[in-house]
């Protein structure tokens, strides 16, 4: 109690247990040795107030439970199996289905409120009877291994690379889509499908520390990883051999035994922003490309850039042209996989979470979990719990927003990519969480 700052409750414990269940919260769980654990009450409304479901009064349950209980009567996004029976309380009648694509297609309710969900999986909009609601129509089962190789027997093989192992020409020694394709080459030589890749996502500009699995944001690129030589060749070169110190500085990291990611990354940067103002000189076609891109930003790209570049003179035009680069970059790695024969080629890495100081948790404050940090419980390899220091989403602000966060995740982490490795995949369905400054224990 004395830990948490907070006062010893005299609450019966049918009560908050009640909260506890109804958000989603496991009171008692089971340690590595077997011994049967208990989360004290203090711990678990420091918990529950993190995600704004006080439950230290009978009041304060009793309106926790209500909230709760409204998610789950009016969900934002209804799902179903394609061609599955979706029930809702209305009256026989017509309704229609547009797909978000422009797709659509009729369908009739029985006056049970059955009616039969379209075949075509994707993300819908159900219009019935003056309503609506946004239906997530999944297919019967999730493309894999046998998909990609059009083959209902195949079994195949890979590798796994950490990118910034993978060392490219001037990368400075932090690894780049360069060095990837090397390792595409190889694998693909003997036969492989597949290279799975350690996180690329983008990362909070001006730490002293740096880990690919606490980004700023999941939904976009470290623009640091793309090779400037693979887009553009001899050109990148010159431009960096017009910085003579730049040169040398990034020729000796790239050739130190560990990564100086505190020299790196604004050593890279510096590259980057070079390549950025020389572009209009460098190549017709890569300008034009770029301008369209910048012109098609969308708001989240744009909301982005303005975050990650808002304490660097250079602001979000470098940031725009660094994600333009990133993206141009793996979409070449991806395009050669191809080409090589493998079917799979590329499989991108999801981080568990995100910094919550990031860009990903500014996009989504409705969606985030705040006061709580994720982490792991005691066991064989930490015996005193792991507290990461990284934040997720709240069950209920997922529901709330009708899984749009992970939606946007998903489609950004797949993009130009023919697998995904989700980091902690039981997260979705077990998620450890600390009071944020409680410590692991």
């Amino acid at each position: 109690a004395g830990a948490l700052g907070r006062p010893r409750m005299s609450l019966p414990p049918a009560s908050l247990d009640t909260v506890a269940e109804a958000a989603g919260l496991s009171r008692h769980w089971t340690d590595v040795a077997s011994r049967a654990q208990r989360v004290a009450d203090d711990t678990l409304l420091a918990v529950l107030d993190a995600m704004d479901l006080p439950a230290a009064t009978p009041a304060q349950c009793s309106d926790s439970l209500q909230r709760l209980a409204s998610l789950d009567s009016a969900p934002a996004l209804l799902t179903v199996q394609a061609g599955a029976t979706l029930t809702l309380s209305l009256p026989a009648g017509g309704c229609r289905w547009e797909r978000e694509d422009g797709q659509e297609t009729g369908g009739l309710h029985d006056p049970d409120g059955h009616l039969r969900a379209p075949v075509l999986p994707g993300y819908w909009r159900l219009h019935a009877q003056g309503r609506s609601w946004q239906v997530a129509v999944a297919p019967r089962h999730c493309f894999g291994v046998a998909d990609a190789l059009d083959d209902a027997d195949a079994r195949t093989w890979g590798t796994s690379l950490q990118v910034y192992s993978a060392r490219g020409d001037g990368d400075g020694g932090i690894g780049d889509t360069q060095g990837v394709t090397h390792w595409l080459q190889r694998t693909a030589a003997r036969g492989g499908q597949a290279l799975a890749l350690s996180p690329v996502h983008a990362t909070i500009e001006g730490m002293r520390h740096f880990s690919p699995y606490s980004p700023s944001d999941r939904r976009f690129l470290d623009p640091l990883q793309a090779s400037p030589v693979q887009l553009f060749g001899d050109a990148a070169r010159q431009v960096l051999a017009s910085a003579p110190e730049l040169e040398l500085e990034l020729a000796r990291l790239q050739a130190m035994d560990l990564v100086d990611w505190t020299r790196a990354r604004p050593a890279k940067w510096a590259w980057i922003d070079r390549l950025r103002m020389a572009l209009p000189a460098l190549s017709g076609e890569l300008h034009d490309d770029y301008l369209r891109f910048a012109a098609e930003a969308p708001d989240t790209l744009r909301d982005f850039a303005a975050f990650a570049g808002r304490d660097t003179p250079e602001g979000d035009a470098l940031q725009l042209f660094g994600q333009w680069l990133a993206r141009r970059c793996w979409r070449h790695c991806q395009q050669q996989a191809h080409a090589q024969g493998m079917r799979i080629g590329l499989i991108a890495d999801l981080a568990v979470g995100f910094d919550p100081q990031g860009a990903e948790a500014a996009a989504w404050p409705q969606a985030v979990l705040r006061g709580l940090e994720l982490g792991a419980p005691p066991d064989a390899f930490n015996a005193k719990g792991q507290a990461w220091g990284i934040g997720g989403y709240s069950p209920a602000g997922l529901r709330a927003t009708g899984f749009a966060p992970f939606i946007a995740l998903l489609r950004a982490v797949m993009q130009d990519r023919g697998g995904v490795r989700i980091a902690n995949i039981l997260r979705l369905q077990r998620l450890w969480v600390l009071p944020q400054g409680a410590g692991a224990g």
